[in-house]
């Protein structure tokens, strides 16, 4: 279970702490989090030019209420300032084409910030009451996309796009010989098309099963394929690797695609122990690195592997506060060739977590 839909109980002051951590192999430029009791967990993060992070996720006010919660660090880990958006709690922060960074909301809005703070657009969600989103891209003519869950009486993957104004272009709704299902990540793929990851039901009673598809940016199908040898796979993310294949990773597993959807392979993830991967991202020497949880029975630890791209592990490492419960969502190789990674900690109940591992 992810650990941020657990509940703990906690009162603290907002302070940052650097604690002694479970570290295997490779040193710690900086690991914090923020001791308050509205300020719950960290759902992505990226590095500015000045080799500063900006990280995200979400604030609670007076227990009823989401908020996004956006955080900016410099390169050593402080606090350059802090800030609250009266909107739902951020799922995702992109870089821009201009420089800047836009920030997609759980329910879909869109907020548009500069490097220092300042807030340039914010486009409110659409208004449905029952949309869940995962991510945002830009594509290189600008435009964006999110993608994630139609809620109604059965689940739908969902897509929309937005031009460069944050003007919507289309929004539409995959339901078609599936039920209840959902996109979990958005990516560009080799022919400048969308591929998407999610899961789905095949039939309403059946187990979930996890499926692929690539989408134009007209939003229209352009293959789809849905892996049916394993059942129950919740995917959590997706990279590109070469060749236009793709590695997804989820709940327990690790597995590839090739350019038209078909697997090409399938392997469990440290299968002693309940882990789920969130991230994946390209490493600067053509590998990628993934970040998420592994729960080892008496606590969980944010769980960072290094893999190549036929999923053979180069590395592996356990972080987090000692004694505590620590998951890292999102993680991006930094300038330095270290590692960022944003994700969620119980010091006292949900506390962010940052994460800053010096390079290899």
């Amino acid at each position: 279970m992810k650990i941020k839909q657990l509940r703990f109980v906690g009162l603290f002051a907002i302070l940052f702490v650097l604690l002694t951590s479970n570290s295997f192999g490779q040193s710690i430029t900086f690991q914090k989090t923020i001791l308050a009791p509205d300020i719950e967990y960290f759902t992505s993060v990226v590095q500015t030019p000045d080799e500063g992070y900006i990280a995200v996720g979400r604030k609670r006010e007076s227990g009823i209420r989401d908020d996004m919660y956006i955080v900016r660090y410099n390169k050593f880990g402080d606090t350059l300032w802090s800030k609250t958006v009266d909107v739902e709690l951020a799922e995702c922060i992109i870089k821009t084409l201009d420089n800047n960074y836009l920030i997609c909301g759980h329910e879909g809005s869109l907020v548009k910030i500069n490097q220092n703070g300042d807030i340039l657009q914010i486009r409110p969600f659409l208004g449905y009451d029952f949309l869940i989103i995962n991510t945002v891209l830009q594509t290189n003519n600008g435009d964006f996309f999110i993608c994630g869950t139609f809620r109604s009486n059965l689940d739908s993957p969902y897509l929309a796009k937005y031009d460069s104004n944050l003007n919507l272009i289309f929004d539409s709704v995959y339901n078609a010989n599936r039920f209840d299902g959902q996109f979990n990540k958005i990516i560009i793929g080799s022919d400048s098309n969308l591929v998407l990851v999610g899961n789905h039901k095949i039939q309403i009673n059946s187990p979930y099963h996890l499926f692929l598809t690539k989408i134009n940016l007209n939003g229209n199908v352009i293959w789809e394929n849905t892996f049916t040898q394993e059942q129950n796979l919740y995917p959590g993310t997706i990279v590109k690797t070469f060749g236009d294949n793709y590695i997804v990773g989820g709940y327990k597993f690790l597995t590839k695609f090739n350019s038209t959807g078909s697997n090409i392979w399938y392997q469990k993830i440290d299968s002693l122990y309940n882990n789920q991967i969130w991230d994946i991202k390209p490493t600067l020497d053509n590998n990628f690195v993934m970040a998420g949880w592994l729960y080892d029975g008496n606590n969980a630890y944010a769980r960072i592997r290094k893999i190549d791209s036929n999923g053979t592990t180069l590395w592996v490492r356990s972080h987090g506060f000692k004694n505590r419960n620590n998951e890292g969502d999102a993680i991006q190789q930094s300038l330095d060739t270290g590692f960022i990674i944003a994700g969620i900690t119980d010091l006292t109940s949900e506390d962010p977590y940052i994460l800053k591992i010096d390079k290899e």
